[in-house]
């Protein structure tokens, strides 16, 4: 059973949820996911025209005397890795009003950037949230950026890394 990894994805979910609950229109779903949420969105980009919040295990290394770089160093004994860093990442996807066919009306898509500027605050708040929350350990808030539009969708994602000790073995 998973008592490292799993439980920050989860502060970070609840991070999310939290801010995003508090600006206009949050999204109908949030959860957690595994690999690219984008593929997740289906093909005619539905799932994200309700507002889907998603946070994703992202990857996790070595990483102990120059977080949040790799550390490559000689492991031995039962330990070997001394600390992982775990990279998450927040993201919030929106319908984008345009269709590729015909062209959207600038009301719509102010509309539509409007609201992606609220998520992207929502995404900034959560990933300070998750720092607040892992005051024992060193995190490091690494990028935040907006994706798409594609297939319909459009977003925004933040990075967020953590330092936990590899309690797993010793």
């Amino acid at each position: 059973m998973d008592v490292q990894f799993l439980p920050q994805a989860e502060i970070l979910l609840t991070c999310l949820v939290n801010a995003l609950a508090v600006n206009p229109n949050p999204p109908a779903k949030a959860c957690l996911t595994w690999g690219d949420p984008i593929a997740d969105m289906g093909v005619d980009g539905d799932d994200c025209c309700e507002g889907v919040a998603y946070v994703n295990l992202m990857e996790f290394y070595p990483s102990s005397n120059l977080f949040p770089d790799r550390t490559i160093e000689r492991q031995s004994g039962p330990c070997g890795v001394l600390a992982w860093a775990v990279r998450f990442q927040a993201t919030v996807f929106r319908c984008w009003p345009d269709d590729g066919m015909t062209r959207i009306s600038c009301a719509d898509r102010t509309a539509a950037v409007t609201q992606l500027f609220h998520d992207s605050q929502a995404i900034r708040q959560a990933l300070c949230c998750f720092r607040e929350a892992n005051r024992d350990y060193l995190v490091a808030v690494t990028d935040a950026q907006p994706t798409g539009p594609l297939g319909g969708c459009a977003g925004v994602y933040g990075t967020v890394s953590v330092q936990l000790p590899n309690c797993d073995i010793c």
